[in-house]
């Protein structure tokens, strides 16, 4: 039950995440970073924080999680394509992100309510609000902090959704103001997963980042799925014999015995 549990919690604030980053998409060239921290009883936990980093050009897309330093994921929204790219071994194999999240958005039912709460997020005035995300029987409350500073083309969120199973939860959240600056998901009374903004800019990128090279040899796809051993971006592991296919995100690597997150 344990295990069920956190799966559960680990798909939708994967999913989460990576809509927070690529909120920001629009006709311009930008570099996303930001910070996921660990929160036990109020306190960071040592050795439990990591980065993520995207750069957006255009319908292009390249993401990356420093707990997987080997692991890249690219997308090319314009040919409807997504790839995973093993820098070690300098191999690449196709991912179908539509297919991988179908599950999870026909389980997944989702509600919000905004709150009075206001506060500072790095440079940022935000302001609450509750998302409730429900599926395999279980639901996870998550904290997400907007801010009216920013201002993301929704048209484009949605389409972002389309590949990450995300398409409810960004309905729900278009009904607010802002971009989200911050998520805290809670996992239980004592651990939150707190995701913060902590970079955002336009600047030009050499459409070379967003390629695969031509030394890359394609990986087989077909013999446990192509998300195999995959996990969610805090850095957590899947498993493909325990996770539906809509629980990977593609490019994480690491592992903990109960818990994603």
């Amino acid at each position: 039950m344990e295990l069920k549990k956190s799966v559960t919690l680990g798909l939708f604030i994967g999913c989460s995440i990576f809509l927070f980053l690529i909120g920001s998409v629009s006709a311009e060239d930008y570099y996303i970073e930001k910070n996921i921290e660990t929160i036990v009883d109020g306190k960071p936990v040592d050795g439990a924080s990591s980065t993520l980093k995207m750069w957006v050009k255009n319908d292009r897309v390249r993401y990356f999680h420093d707990r997987d330093k080997d692991s890249i994921l690219i997308i090319h929204m314009d040919q409807d394509k997504a790839y995973q790219l093993n820098e070690k071994t300098k191999t690449v194999k196709e991912v179908n992100l539509k297919a991988q999240f179908a599950a999870l958005e026909k389980e997944m039912e989702v509600s919000s309510k905004k709150t009075e709460k206001t506060k500072k997020v790095g440079q940022w005035e935000a302001h609450q609000v509750i998302l409730t995300c429900t599926a395999k029987g279980m639901s996870t409350e998550m904290e997400y902090w907007l801010t009216d500073a920013i201002k993301i083309p929704r048209e484009v969120r949605s389409r972002m959704a389309v590949y990450l199973g995300q398409k409810k939860i960004v309905d729900e959240l278009n009904k607010y103001s802002g971009y989200p600056v911050e998520i805290d998901a809670r996992v239980d009374n004592k651990k939150t997963i707190v995701t913060r903004l902590v970079k955002l800019e336009e600047k030009a990128f050499d459409k070379q980042l967003f390629e695969i090279p031509k030394e890359y040899k394609t990986e087989d796809t077909t013999a446990k799925g192509a998300l195999e051993g995959t996990s969610l971006p805090d850095g957590k592991k899947g498993n493909t014999s325990t996770q539906s296919p809509a629980g990977k995100v593609p490019g994480k690597e690491g592992t903990e015995k109960s818990s994603h997150q």
